[in-house]
C-alpha cells in the first residue's frame, strides 16, 4: 500500500510540477506571453522540486524494502528505519511549502475570477491532465499526517514495537513543529 501511495503521491507532483508551476512560470517570465506577474505566479504555483527530491529518493529506498525476499515482519522494520533516517530532511521544504500554502490559495482564489485568460489557462491544463489545481496544491499538506496514520495502521498489528513507536513520534513531533513554524511564517 505505501509504495502505491508514494508512486500516486510522486506522479501527481510532478503533474504539479511540469503542467502548473513550470508551464505558468515559463510564461510569467516572458512579459509577452505573462498573464500575472511572476511574483503572483511564485506565490499561487508552488515549488514542489525539493520535496519531490526527497520522495523519489525515499521511494527507491522503500521499493527495494517491499520485496518478496523479505518478511513483513523485516519490512515493518526497514520501513521504519528507513523513514526515521529520512524524516528530518522533511522539515524545511515542507516548512517552506506549508508556509506559503494559505497565501498560494488566498491569491489563487482571488485571481481566477478577475483574470479571465488565468483562469482559462487553468482549465485547459485541468482538461489536459485530469488534475485541478487546488486538489494537487494541498496534496504535500496532507503528505505527513498520512505516514502518521500509516504508522498508527502498522501499530496495530505490531503492538510494541520500538521501531513503530519511535518512527510514530518523530513524524509526530515533526508535524507539529512544521506547523507552529508555518503558522508563525503564514
Amino acid at each position: 500500500e505505501i509504495l502505491e501511495t508514494e508512486i500516486r503521491y510522486l506522479n501527481d507532483l510532478r503533474t504539479l510540477k511540469e503542467f502548473y508551476h513550470d508551464r505558468m512560470m515559463e510564461m510569467a517570465e516572458d512579459a509577452a506571453t505573462a498573464i500575472i506577474s511572476l511574483d503572483q505566479t511564485r506565490i499561487c504555483l508552488l515549488d514542489p522540486t525539493d520535496i519531490i527530491a526527497i520522495h523519489q529518493e525515499l521511494l527507491m529506498q522503500f521499493s527495494d524494502a517491499f520485496t518478496d525476499r523479505h518478511t513483513t515482519a523485516q519490512q515493518v522494520s526497514m520501513f521504519c528505519a528507513i523513514f526515521n533516517d529520512t524524516l528530518e530532511r522533511f522539515r524545511w521544504p515542507y516548512t517552506n511549502y506549508l508556509a506559503m500554502f494559505a497565501s498560494s490559495t488566498q491569491l489563487l482564489t482571488r485571481l481566477r475570477p478577475a483574470v479571465p485568460a488565468f483562469n482559462s489557462l487553468l482549465e485547459g491544463i485541468r482538461m489536459e491532465t485530469d488534475r485541478e489545481i487546488s486538489s494537487l496544491l494541498i496534496l504535500p499538506v496532507q503528505r505527513l499526517p498520512r505516514y502518521a496514520l500509516f504508522l498508527d495502521r502498522i501499530e496495530q498489528h505490531t503492538p510494541g514495537s520500538r521501531r513503530v513507536v519511535k518512527a510514530k513520534k518523530a513524524i509526530t513531533e515533526l508535524i507539529h513543529d512544521i506547523n507552529a513554524i508555518s503558522s508563525a511564517t503564514s
